[in-house]
């Protein structure tokens, strides 16, 4: 007889789906593959985040329910992430998040370890004032892979789901004098297949061999906000779906390559303290409304972030010297 799971599919699987993880849903003042900021020439922002999102009910194909077997999947994760401007118009971006997940019922058990590192270069394509404002242009290219061999075929209490991804993404960024902005981005994501611990498995079909198909991802998202030289705020509007997968059946463990799709709410707010300026608080929330063979989950986060110019430090020492 077959015990009965729920679909994981919390920020540290969001994250690894839609860009190799971690950098879609990190700060936005953290300057992101999603956003559209940018780091000058010699700057280096630094941030450390804390993030954590938990759900007791899950979509099952299209069906949501709950399953006291499970109880509430719990999620944290603690990332290190630095955005460097190599120069005006080109960024470097590294993510490494350390991942650890949580069951409240049944014997199912969480995880721990070191997830995915993530890499991408944010490029500014274009700019020029329109109608009382600016309006930019970026390109993202991201890679990501496992840091470690983890577990991928234990959900919902896996820490990722252990796939080699590459991606592309396009940003339109709009924002007026006074400081309202608009931004719209895109992605595709092209994941590798994946080995698991077992020579046999059933998705729609019995398939006889230790390897996953992983489909790939698009994704997008809007961002309206205000931005101020003290601070931050904005409402965001996300959405991806894998393209291909499979629906988990009735009272069956979800899969990795599982058919994946989520609508999410979130706000985001920085705070910038005149007083230190080279420090910003960050805080925000996410809650999925929509889906289908993921969980519905409500999500915190907040991040410490530091920003200094590692030319004008070599400059200092060079004239001390």
């Amino acid at each position: 007889m077959k015990q009965p799971f729920t679909a994981r599919f919390s920020l540290s699987t969001l994250r690894k789906t839609l860009l190799g993880v971690a950098l879609a849903a990190l700060p936005a003042a953290a300057q992101t593959p999603t956003d559209g900021l940018m780091m000058s020439r010699g700057n280096v922002c630094t941030v450390a985040m804390y993030t954590q999102d938990g759900w007791d009910h899950y979509w099952e194909g299209t069906l949501r329910r709950q399953n006291p077997n499970i109880g509430t999947v719990t999620t944290r994760s603690l990332h290190l992430m630095a955005a460097a401007g190599l120069t005006d118009r080109l960024n470097l971006i590294v993510d490494v998040p350390y991942v650890w997940t949580d069951v409240s019922g049944g014997t199912l058990r969480g995880m721990r370890g070191l997830q995915d590192l993530t890499v991408a270069l944010k490029g500014k394509a274009y700019s020029a004032k329109v109608y009382g404002g600016k309006l930019s242009l970026f390109a993202v290219a991201g890679f990501s892979t496992p840091m470690r061999n983890y577990v991928k075929d234990h959900l919902p209490a896996s820490i990722g789901l252990g796939a080699t991804t590459g991606s592309l993404r396009g940003t339109l960024h709009y924002r007026t004098d006074p400081g309202f902005f608009l931004t719209a981005n895109a992605g595709y994501t092209r994941r590798s297949n994946i080995r698991i611990d077992r020579t046999a498995y059933f998705t729609d079909r019995m398939v006889y061999s230790n390897e996953v198909f992983m489909p790939d991802v698009v994704d997008g998202s809007v961002r309206l906000g205000y931005l101020h030289r003290y601070g931050q705020a904005e409402a965001i509007l996300s959405r991806f779906t894998t393209l291909g997968g499979f629906d988990i059946t009735r009272n069956n463990a979800p899969f990795p390559s599982n058919l994946m799709q989520a609508t999410r709410l979130g706000v985001n707010v920085v705070a910038r303290p005149p007083f230190m300026k080279a420090f910003s608080l960050n805080a925000g929330a996410t809650y999925t409304t929509h889906g289908r063979n993921v969980g519905q989950s409500t999500g915190y986060y907040g991040a410490l972030q530091y920003v200094f110019n590692w030319r004008n430090k070599a400059q200092a020492q060079e004239s001390a010297e």
